[in-house]
């Protein structure tokens, strides 16, 4: 269990009450105490609507708060205000600079793989819903979820593809290549392991239908789970 312990650098730390360690928020490190050092290991979360997950996982039981918890909020909110008014030394870098890339308290998921981590704004994924992109030298597939407001990330292990347009125009793009378009009729072909950056309709009338076949090996998926 842990408890509120101030803020460093800007970002909270908390105090374990086992061992009395401090943990910093943002690194998951342990910066004093017995087990200083030491790196927790991330939980795997799903970030969802209570419904959406109601309906997944039905014998879910809900963390009621001990008695007292409410009473102390305005203490340890008061723990907070005194670590960043009583912060040792100069503000980090940047800390009082404007920064119109994020609005404020704009949510931000994580994804992390092959050594590289990456954040992408939620703001971003309820707009575009899906986000094809490298990390850590991997192919990672995005996808958001807008009717339980879910983001679910994927390693791609995307074999070749082979696309046929039978109806409408469109403009595709798959990395490092520029966006290239085409009309009913016109077929192109997308590399094993591609990054694919967009696919998107040309008319606002008419539909686009594709044909498209994906290479892969017999038993196994083209995607697998991210962290």
């Amino acid at each position: 269990m842990f408890d509120t312990a101030g803020l460093i650098g800007g970002n909270e730390v908390f105090k374990d009450r086992e061992t009395g360690s401090r943990w910093q928020q943002s690194s998951l490190e342990a910066i004093s105490g017995p087990l200083k050092g030491t790196h927790l290991a991330l939980y795997p979360f799903l970030l969802t609507k209570w419904s959406e997950w109601r309906k997944r996982h039905p014998d879910t039981l809900v963390l009621k708060p001990l008695p007292g918890y409410a009473g102390r909020l305005p203490e340890m909110n008061n723990i907070i205000s005194q670590g960043v008014v009583g912060l040792a030394g100069p503000a980090p870098k940047g800390a009082f600079s404007r920064d119109t890339r994020l609005h404020p308290k704009d949510t931000i998921v994580g994804l992390e793989t092959g050594g590289e981590a990456k954040a992408y704004a939620m703001s971003a994924l309820r707009r575009v819903h899906v986000v094809n992109d490298t990390v850590g030298g991997t192919p990672v597939l995005i996808v958001h979820q807008p009717a339980s407001d879910t983001t679910t990330a994927f390693l791609a292990q995307a074999g070749p593809v082979f696309a046929y347009l039978l109806e409408g125009e469109i403009e595709n793009q798959v990395d490092p290549n520029p966006p290239r378009r085409y009309k009913a009729g016109e077929f192109f072909y997308e590399p094993p392991m591609h990054v694919h950056r967009s696919l998107r309709n040309l008319s606002d009338t008419q539909a686009a239908k594709l044909l498209i076949f994906e290479v892969g090996e017999k038993g196994k998926p083209f995607t697998i789970g991210a962290h």
